[in-house]
C-alpha cells in the first residue's frame, strides 16, 4: 500500500514537472544551492564569527565557472550524445557536470557502481523506468541495475556524484539485470523545506534560509540537499562537517571564506568545500517586500 501512494504522489509530481521543479522550489528573488556532501550523516553547525580558516583547512577549496572548463567526452559514449565537464575527480568523490544532447537515443547500460545524478536544465525521457525527468529531479542510479534507452526532449544537464574513481563505470549491453525503480527517485516537490533557525535553535540562523534534505546514502556515505536563501538573508558562520560539492542553481551567492576571501557565485557557478571549511552564504538580491509596521 505504501508502494502505491508513493507512485500515486510520484506521478502527479511529475505530471506537475514544469511548474514543480522549473526554479528548484525557490520563489523569484530566491536563491538555491544544491548540496552534495561524501557523508551520510551532514551537520551544518555555526561557529564564532571570529572564527578562520587555516591553510590545511581550506585545503583544495576552490570556486569555478563551469563555462570556463573544457567538455570532455564521456568514456564509453559517441560525443554526439554526451559530454562531460570534470569539477572534481577525487577518487572516491568525483562530480561532473554532463550534458546530454537533445534528439539522440542513448544506449542501455549497466551500472557496476552507484551514482547520484540531479537534472539542472531540459528534459530527458526514459521510457524503460520512470518515465520523464525534468529540472530538480534526479535518480539514484544504482549499482547492478540497468538504465536506457533515455532521450534528452530538450538538450539536458546533469549533475553526477560518484564514489568511485573510475567515472562512469558502465557497460552498454543489457544483461537482464533489475532497472531502476520509484525508490530510486530523487524528486523535490515530494519533500518538506526545513528552516535552518527551527533545525539548530541556538545557531543564529535567520528566519528565511531553509534546508531540504533529498536523499541520505549510508550505502554511498552521501546526503544530497537543496538550501535556500530568501532575498536578503545571509547566513551566520557555519561549519559543514563532510566534504560538499555547492552548485548554485538559481539566484546569486555571496560566499565568505574566512582566510580565503569574499566570492560571488551566479547561477550555474561551482565551489568545492572541504570538510570543516567554516563559510557564510548570502542572497544578493535586497528584501523589497512589505515591512512591518512598527
Amino acid at each position: 500500500m505504501k508502494s502505491l501512494v508513493r507512485f500515486c504522489f510520484l506521478m502527479a509530481a511529475l505530471a506537475a514537472a514544469p511548474s514543480v521543479f522549473a526554479q528548484f522550489g525557490g520563489r523569484a528573488g530566491d536563491a538555491v544551492v544544491y548540496l552534495m556532501s561524501n557523508r551520510s550523516s551532514v551537520t551544518y553547525e555555526t561557529v564564532a564569527q571570529t572564527t578562520t580558516n587555516s591553510a590545511t583547512t581550506l585545503g583544495q577549496f576552490r570556486t569555478v565557472n563551469p563555462a570556463t572548463l573544457s567538455d570532455v567526452p564521456f568514456p564509453g559514449f559517441t560525443t554526439d550524445f554526451t559530454t562531460m565537464k570534470v569539477l572534481n575527480s577525487e577518487a572516491n568523490n568525483g562530480f561532473r557536470l554532463v550534458t546530454q544532447y537533445e534528439k539522440i537515443v542513448g544506449p542501455p547500460r549497466t551500472f557496476s557502481a552507484t551514482y547520484k545524478s540531479f537534472i539542472i536544465e531540459g528534459l530527458v525521457q526514459d521510457t524503460k523506468n520512470l518515465g520523464e525527468f525534468t529540472a530538480g529531479a534526479g535518480v539514484s542510479l544504482r549499482a547492478g541495475k540497468e538504465f536506457g534507452n533515455d532521450l534528452a526532449l530538450e538538450t539536458a544537464r546533469v549533475l553526477f556524484w560518484s564514489p568511485v574513481p573510475q567515472f562512469p563505470t558502465v557497460g552498454t549491453v543489457f544483461q537482464g539485470l533489475p532497472q531502476p525503480g520509484i525508490d530510486d527517485a530523487i524528486v523535490p516537490a515530494l519533500t518538506a523545506w526545513d528552516n535552518m533557525r527551527k533545525l539548530y535553535p541556538t545557531g543564529r540562523w535567520q528566519d528565511g534560509i531553509d534546508l531540504k534534505t533529498l536523499d541520505k546514502d549510508t550505502t554511498t556515505n552521501s546526503t544530497m540537499a537543496l538550501l535556500r536563501l530568501r532575498p536578503g538573508r545571509r547566513s551566520p558562520l557555519f561549519r559543514i562537517s563532510a566534504t560538499t560539492h555547492l552548485y548554485v542553481l538559481e539566484g546569486t551567492v555571496t560566499m565568505i571564506v574566512p582566510g580565503a576571501g569574499q566570492f560571488t557565485l551566479p547561477a550555474n557557478h561551482y565551489a568545492y568545500v572541504p570538510a570543516g571549511v567554516v563559510l557564510s552564504l548570502s542572497n544578493i538580491k535586497a528584501y523589497d517586500g512589505p515591512v512591518p509596521s512598527p
